[in-house]
């Protein structure tokens, strides 16, 4: 029986959580629990009274194009031991997509920590669009002129400062996850647990660029990085760089181009849960698309037909001839613009973008 959570089940749902995700720390797990639980958000499958799978439903906001749409991170998917490999988690994520399109989100994202569940995902209509690049930290050898930036730590003081810059330049990204201040302040409180920093780099008394970094023992990790001038940048790797000058520092950036550099890897995963507003979206975005569409969607019923998309228009239609047909999967490839210029020259009018979501408790 799946269900909404109940108030008296948190305990329950905390020791599912301990028995699944052992490597996580008991401060993370109370932080998590403390911050960013809440039963309405939470389904549960009970056999005979008992949760032996539950997951979370968390809601944010994702810049697409020139919209923000709504959108549902799935966080603590899991399944008690003694249950695993029986489909119980299979039919809580497709009733959580349902739960979720009807809450008015137009997409879903997760994390999958491990290939397997990337291939499990991919059944439920999941595709793997969120591509990072990883490099180790090498500072120019002729720095830019930094005489007038300073790096500061960011403290109970400057928080609120440092998230307006910051969701400002996020803001401003196409395909990219928002959070709200609460999100931002849970994220510092969750990099201090594992020994890290969030620094601040100022010019002329002006937050000019942030820095969000954590200590992974014989390296530091930055997890992710925003800045007005590359000045900024350059400055806030320097003070990295001198606070651990014994460990190698390496960062986690977005894929800007098609001219990969250093390791890149790709784990975010997005699925579109209302294919009509998805289309709808887009095309308002880009008025000169005109293609027809037949979609389908082994989860989402509302989702199948065929799709007339022209002029920053979609209509969807029941029959009728069709340019291509697509999976749902493919569909959220195409939209999310992942390596469209890989495909069949009959995507190539979708324009390839990168879409990019970081800090997300993962």
């Amino acid at each position: 029986m799946i269900t909404y959570a109940k108030t008296y089940q948190k305990q329950d749902i905390i020791q599912l959580w301990k028995i699944s995700f052992p490597e996580d720390s008991p401060e993370f797990v109370n932080l998590y629990f403390k911050e960013k639980y809440e039963r309405k958000n939470t389904l549960v499958y009970k056999i005979e009274n008992k949760i032996i799978s539950c997951l979370q439903m968390l809601p944010y906001c994702i810049t697409f194009y020139n919209h923000i749409c709504k959108t549902s991170y799935i966080s603590g998917a899991a399944t008690h031991p003694d249950y695993r490999n029986k489909g119980f988690m299979g039919k809580l994520i497709t009733q959580s997509l349902w739960e979720m399109k009807n809450k008015g989100s137009i997409f879903s994202i997760l994390i999958p920590q491990t290939s397997g569940l990337k291939n499990f995902y991919q059944k439920y209509g999941y595709f793997s669009c969120f591509e990072y690049a990883i490099n180790q930290v090498m500072l120019p050898k002729a720095p830019l002129d930094l005489s007038t930036m300073s790096i500061v730590e960011m403290d109970a003081v400057n928080i609120r400062e440092a998230y307006i810059f910051y969701d400002e330049l996020c803001n401003r990204k196409k395909l990219f996850v928002l959070k709200t201040f609460n999100d931002f302040r849970i994220i510092w409180e969750d990099l201090k647990l594992a020994a890290g920093s969030v620094f601040l780099c100022y010019d002329a008394e002006k937050i000019s660029g942030i820095c969000f970094c954590f200590d992974q023992g014989e390296k530091i990790i930055i997890k992710d990085i925003f800045r007005r001038k590359k000045a900024a940048k350059t400055a806030l790797l320097n003070h990295v760089v001198t606070q651990y000058p014994e460990k190698k520092i390496y960062a986690s950036s977005p894929i800007i181009n098609t001219k990969k550099k250093g390791h890149t890897c790709t784990r975010g995963m997005a699925r579109i849960l209302d294919v009509k507003q998805a289309l709808q979206l887009y095309a308002l975005s880009h008025t000169d698309l005109k293609i027809t569409i037949k979609v389908n969607d082994k989860q989402i019923a509302e989702n199948n037909g065929i799709f007339h998309v022209s002029n920053g228009d979609c209509i969807q239609q029941n029959n009728g001839d069709f340019d291509c047909e697509v999976s749902i999967n493919m569909l959220t490839r195409l939209l999310f613009g992942y390596h469209t210029d890989e495909l069949p020259p009959v995507y190539n009018i979708f324009t390839p973008k990168h879409p990019y979501m970081s800090l997300m408790l993962d």
